[in-house]
């Protein structure tokens, strides 16, 4: 879902608007789709590990962090891109995550307890 938002948000965008912030939105896409595989992996690797390893993949978890909030910095800083088309595409993480949830609540069937 994820994917296909951000796909969807960087077409759109070079379609309406000019290839600078189509360029934006797309470069924004893709650090938002990175970071979500990323984060997946490594959330994977936390519930999967025993407690030694948890706390070093909770490490790597800030580590990761820290690393999308200087590369978001050098490059809104350096002017590549143009800051509200980033945010739009990499908005798309958080909102392609939501509407994949919403996705498989609405298409799964109840609980037991629920019926």
């Amino acid at each position: 879902m994820i994917v296909g938002l951000a796909a969807v948000a960087s077409a759109v965008a070079f379609v309406v608007t000019n290839v600078a912030t189509a360029r934006s939105v797309a470069t924004g896409a893709a650090i938002g789709v990175a970071n979500w595989m990323l984060l997946r992996y490594i959330v994977g690797r936390v519930v999967d590990g025993n407690v030694r390893r948890q706390g070093g993949f909770l490490f790597v978890l800030f580590i990761k962090l820290g690393a999308l909030v200087g590369l978001v910095y050098l490059l809104l800083r350096a002017g590549v891109v143009e800051p509200l088309p980033f945010a739009v595409g990499i908005s798309t993480m958080a909102a392609g995550a939501l509407m994949g949830a919403a996705m498989h609540i609405l298409g799964s069937a109840p609980a037991e307890s629920e019926r």
